[in-house]
């Protein structure tokens, strides 16, 4: 089995002599590194360079002092083990290739090619590194090798400055993003409390918790700050959740946490104002306003530096926001996005970024000596990025002191009861006071509910924040017993009104055990909607029809209330005496 340091220098050899030369920069017994006619580096190692810490040490170093650089590194020789050392990724700012290739041994004396970060075996470099593992290239020149290094010129001051301000911009955003992974971690455990409370994707939890509606520009403003914190679903949740750390975490590093919070707060608000503004929809839910403001604030920063950027990383990051800004504008236009929030959010990042609001005084590459407390703009920025922080906490406490979402995940223990007409019907006190609704409008659903002349009808409940919505109507029908009696055995025959388009039955029609009149009643359910309760009761002089829509996640938990709401109809007396306190 061959020398891994001959293999190397027979790669060299091979690459140099290739029908697309390459230029050797700098040659040892054990690396290289290689400039390609493709405009790509080369960085080639083998165990015999030193511990694998410091091979992991020198790889990273050409990673990050050539930052606009697409790279291929190559290790020859040793165990997998070796790989760890291999720099994963271009780095959160720029999207160039970094490809990785390792020949290591094989079973025998073969050798085997392993890639990674979109490295190719059919590449040139994969076809060399295989034909030297099977042994198919010459024993190296060493001497005519060294004749071939080309020594690049000495660096001039402006590529030195250059250089050494490239180095600087990487060294300032290594580290975790701190307040993008607190941010992560809040965002998260506020999720969890909607699934807990009914379900991200219910509305009522969501309006509940503090949802932006209508509300907000009215006696409800904590909305513009406390929608941001939630998420509809889980797909929701995730795609946010990863462009805040990576995106976000970049440009934390850039303005430091002070000025990183400000933007969050103030895009945040921004979206959700141009939202309750303009947009058509009745619910808005997400942190895509203060992810815009990043979008907005990253494609400012790319286009003003303001000495925030090094020069050779402005042209990626200008291409890359430019692409993000295309790609999410366009997801935006997608039914069920809110548009208004996005580009609100964007308008804002990009004008405190433009404008200087953010950066003016800021430090250079990431340091965040701007938010040291020593200084007075420095003491200013942590007071308003403390604020914003309590400001968005304060939001939602407003939203849950007011909206006390998990009551939606309880049995009602306050009920109330309301004279209908001849009707006393008991209800929870959490679906409030039963609203009159001009008799002759149509029912929705579908169901088979049409009040006569002389008829009433209520409702109860808000579809926006309540489990359940109740409509009820009386109709006089002025039947004598014999005709009435008839009547009821046509319904014990009947089928019961016809489901509505896009449900099914799930428990059919028919008539209900009990002393009281006769009743009959039926549920519809949709695969991803309301389960619809229709119940008819017939009475000597009138017909009680009750309506009951109910939220999917929340069908179960209420289910023992629309019975007793029902049994209520019959005069039943209930277990405990109604209370009218919520």
């Amino acid at each position: 089995m061959p020398e891994p340091q001959t293999l190397l220098l027979s790669i060299v050899t091979r690459l140099l002599d290739d029908r697309i030369p390459a230029r050797l920069l700098a040659l040892g017994d054990a690396a290289a590194v290689l400039a390609m006619a493709d405009g790509s580096l080369v960085g080639m190692f083998s165990p015999d360079y030193g511990p694998p810490e410091e091979i992991g040490a020198k790889l990273r170093a050409l990673v990050e002092g050539n930052p606009s650089a697409h790279l291929k590194l190559v290790l020859v020789g040793g165990g997998p083990e070796l790989r760890k050392q291999l720099p994963r990724g271009g780095g959160m700012f720029s999207r160039r290739a970094v490809q990785l290739f390792h020949l290591g041994p094989g079973e025998g004396d073969a050798w085997s090619v392993w890639i990674d970060g979109g490295a190719r075996l059919d590449s040139p470099m994969g076809e060399i590194l295989q034909a030297a593992g099977r042994g198919e290239l010459p024993p190296p020149d060493r001497a005519t090798l060294g004749k071939r290094v080309e020594r690049p010129p000495p660096l001039t001051a402006e590529e030195h400055e250059r250089l050494v301000e490239g180095r600087a911009f990487a060294d300032g955003l290594r580290g975790r993003p701190r307040a993008s992974l607190a941010l992560l971690v809040g965002l998260v455990g506020v999720f969890l409390l909607e699934e807990l409370w009914g379900g991200s994707e219910t509305v009522p939890t969501l309006v509940r918790m503090g949802g932006n509606t209508a509300d907000a520009l009215g006696g409800e403003p904590w909305r513009l700050l406390s929608s941001a914190l939630l998420h509809a679903g889980w797909f929701h949740m995730a795609v946010n959740g990863f462009v805040l750390f990576v995106l976000g975490g970049f440009l934390e590093k850039v303005l430091g946490v002070p000025r990183y919070g400000v933007l969050l707060g103030a895009a945040a608000v921004g979206g959700s104002l141009a939202s309750a503004w303009l947009s058509s929809g009745v619910l808005s839910v997400g942190a895509s306003g203060a992810i815009w403001g990043v979008l907005g604030a990253a494609a400012a920063l790319s286009w003003r530096p303001q000495g925030l950027i090094p020069e050779a990383v402005v042209g990626t990051l200008r291409r890359n926001a430019m692409i993000n800004l295309v790609i999410n504008l366009g997801v935006s236009f997608h039914p069920q996005v809110d548009l208004w929030a996005h580009l609100g959010g964007g308008v804002v990042g990009a004008a405190l970024v433009g404008a200087g609001v953010l950066t003016r005084g800021a430090s250079r590459y990431g340091l965040g000596e701007e938010g040291r407390a020593e200084t007075a703009t420095g003491r200013g920025l942590v007071i308003a990025a403390v604020s914003v922080v309590a400001l968005f906490v304060a939001s939602l406490a407003a939203a849950w002191s007011v909206g006390r979402p998990w009551e939606l995940t309880r049995e009602p223990t306050a009920w109330s009861q309301h004279e209908l007409g001849p009707v006393v019907l008991e209800a929870p006190a959490l679906l409030g006071v039963p609203q009159p609704i001009p008799p002759a409008s149509p029912s929705s659903g579908g169901a088979a509910i049409g009040t006569e002349p002389g008829g009433m009808a209520w409702s109860l409940g808000d579809p926006m924040r309540d489990p359940m919505v109740l409509t009820v109507e009386i109709e006089p029908h002025g039947l004598d017993a014999a005709t009435l009696a008839e009547r009821t055995r046509s319904f014990e025959a009947d089928s019961g009104p016809a489901a509505p388009s896009g449900a099914r039955v799930s428990s059919p029609w028919q008539r209900r055990q009990g002393d009281g009149p006769p009743t009959f009643a039926v549920e519809h359910v949709y695969d991803e909607g309301p389960r619809l309760t229709l119940l008819l009761q017939v009475r000597d002089d009138v017909d009680v029809w009750i309506k009951s829509e109910r939220w999917p996640t929340l069908a179960s938990t209420w289910a023992p209330a629309l019975q007793r709401m029902h049994e209520s109809l019959d005069g039943a007396s209930p277990a405990s005496s109604p209370d009218p306190r919520r």
